[in-house]
């Protein structure tokens, strides 16, 4: 099965990273038998502020937000359909380069959410299912971060 990211034509490059496909290579197989879509975004500072504002009441910008169609991948997976939208992906690349992050380390981040996995309530789950993750992608030769070293090397 495969994972899609639905995105405006001018990130077709970054979709096709390598990094990119091979986090969608893993997450495809996590969902055996449907096909995943996700819906893809770049915005500015400004952008991203008015989107975390309005939904999280933080005003300020944030590096990345998750909006997830189903509570978990195992609900969207009962849905009577070949092809899932697990939901949307805002990035601010801005605010990834000033938090020396890169955009396939939040797309991984921001996948973990679309299936249901939340750090500040369930940290044990999320790095278990993290780790798993990173583990299945650095055995196919794609080294990322996760959520624990990207915290340490911003504090």
């Amino acid at each position: 099965m495969a994972l899609t990211f639905h995105a405006d034509p001018d990130l077709d490059q970054v979709v096709a990273d390598p990094a990119i496909l091979a986090i969608a290579g893993v997450y495809a197989d996590l969902a055996v038998p449907k096909d995943l879509e996700v819906e893809f975004a770049f915005l500015s500072k400004e952008e991203m502020r008015a989107l975390n504002r309005e939904s999280r009441a933080i005003d300020e910008p944030t590096d990345v937000l998750s909006f997830p169609t189903y509570a978990s991948l195992e609900e969207a997976l009962l849905q009577p359909v070949p092809s899932i939208l697990l939901g949307s992906v805002c990035i601010c690349p801005e605010k990834a380069e000033a938090y020396g992050e890169t955009i396939a380390e939040l797309t991984q981040h921001a996948l973990l959410h679309l299936c249901g996995f939340d750090h500040e309530t369930d940290l044990a789950a999320w790095d278990a299912k993290e780790g798993e993750i990173l583990a299945l992608l650095a055995a196919s030769g794609t080294v990322i971060r996760g959520r624990a070293e990207i915290a340490a090397s911003s504090t």
